[in-house]
């Protein structure tokens, strides 16, 4: 049930030193700390903890949610150290497009896609990827180009309504976490349950850099970690991407 932050810290900050927002040292581009890739300020799709909840409230209506549920099993390892914005992205799209019997682009092809909209880039499809599409991106980015809704929550989120509600109500989210040696990185939460020995409140992640799941306390996945050792650094938690949906005009 413990996070295994030296391995993952390890693994990250040696593969994402090239780009700046999600993905092990990263800046929220989600890449790495010697970047310039600036972060975004907020918009209006940012509500409050508050909000969010009363946005389950009305989706629910009345409706309990389980015990325990897991809406994802799917894996998307990210392709490139600094790519992990497009693999989180990408997972949760291919949940919802699934839905609709609808195909979701290749990791590559949100890059291109996406990166295309801020300047002019080559395809990112190549055998050997061109340099020029190893960086980070922002996950709204993607869902702006797909159309999909979306809504920020900053922060940590340390609530246990909000995370069941969300997982119970919509789906999986993206959570970004910020490393307190520099840049970011990107987890989808999955699912929530309860451990059976102890009835420890669980909130399941996946990271598509280590490319596995992890069951964290709650504790453990809204709390900042100030870990650090080695070279390994701690992190803190920026956002939170939930209610990702598409948009209406374009569900059947």
């Amino acid at each position: 049930m413990k996070m295994n932050i030296p391995g993952i810290l390890g693994l990250c900050i040696a593969l994402c030193l090239a780009f700046t927002f999600a993905c092990v040292r990263v800046e929220v581009s989600v890449t790495s700390p010697n970047t310039s890739t600036q972060k975004p300020s907020p918009d209006s799709s940012w509500i409050s903890l508050a909000d969010l909840k009363e946005i389950h409230k009305k989706r629910l209506s009345g409706n309990k949610c389980p015990p325990s549920r897991y809406r994802l099993t799917d894996r998307e390892k990210q392709e490139t150290e600094a790519w992990c914005w497009a693999a989180s992205t990408r997972l949760v799209m291919a949940f919802h497009n699934k839905e609709q019997s609808k195909e979701t682009d290749l990791q590559c092809n949100i890059v291109t896609k996406t990166l295309a909209l801020l300047q002019d880039k080559s395809k990112c499809c190549a055998g050997n990827i061109p340099d020029q599409c190893v960086q980070g991106g922002w996950p709204h980015w993607v869902f702006r180009s797909y159309h999909f809704d979306y809504k920020t929550v900053g922060g940590t989120l340390d609530d246990w309504d909000a995370v069941v509600g969300e997982i119970c109500s919509t789906g999986p989210f993206i959570s970004v976490i910020d490393w307190i040696g520099g840049g970011s990185h990107t987890l989808v939460v999955t699912g929530y349950g309860e451990d059976e020995k102890d009835a420890t409140k669980v909130v399941t992640t996946y990271d598509p850099f280590t490319d596995d799941f992890q069951d964290l306390s709650l504790e453990e996945f809204g709390g900042d970690s100030a870990y650090e050792s080695d070279g390994f650094y701690g992190f803190s938690h920026n956002r939170h991407y939930v209610q990702i949906t598409p948009k209406p005009e374009d569900r059947p």
